[in-house]
């Protein structure tokens, strides 16, 4: 389901479990959209981890409706974001704090110089970033040790989604927890 974040309810920030509210325009049961809401479309509340919290992107839930103790919710499975395409959409996104580094001037600067290639720019020619004012190198690593690491974790995500594996912080020892096999800590390491 394309949707996009509005608000959050609940988030834990130590295994990353949260619930949120969306908006779709999609057509959703009428007993999961938000009574209270009047605009167009419809308002809903979803749960799963580590769910996108900014309304600087769209994102296409995927998962299914459960009827719990809070009514008809929306249990994410998975997700992936949905970047957006236009100069403005990439402004909001890059100025949106999801990449450290880059604020609402710089991200300005960056769509006034690559427009709607913005995202290929950084992803296939990163050094051209040097060619915008206030970007030195130390800065473009940081940059992109950010972008990176965003979708890294996006990538792996959706990838370990259909095993039913969530996100849970790594162990700061190294040490595999008990109940996760042998092959964690290798698989870990990969």
């Amino acid at each position: 389901m394309r949707c996009r974040f509005v608000r959050k309810i609940f988030c834990n920030k130590d295994n990353g479990y949260c619930v949120f509210v969306f908006h779709t325009m999609e057509e959703i049961p009428k007993e999961a959209k938000d009574p209270h809401y009047t605009g167009t479309g419809a308002e809903f509340t979803a749960k799963g981890d580590s769910l996108p919290d900014t309304d600087a992107v769209e994102a296409d839930l995927q998962g299914r409706w459960i009827k719990g103790k809070y009514g008809l919710q929306f249990q994410t499975d998975s997700w992936q974001e949905i970047r957006p395409q236009t100069k403005e959409g990439i402004q909001a996104y890059l100025s949106s704090g999801m990449v450290k580094g880059i604020g609402p001037q710089t991200a300005k600067l960056i769509v006034e110089r690559f427009g709607t290639r913005t995202f290929d720019i950084m992803e296939q020619y990163p050094d051209s970033l040097l060619e915008i004012r206030g970007i030195t190198q130390k800065k473009l690593d940081a940059i992109m040790d950010s972008y990176q690491e965003s979708r890294t974790v996006r990538d792996l995500a959706a990838h370990l989604a259909p095993f039913d594996v969530t996100r849970q912080p790594a162990p700061r020892s190294g040490k595999v927890p008990a109940g996760c096999g042998t092959g964690t800590g290798r698989l870990r390491r990969q």
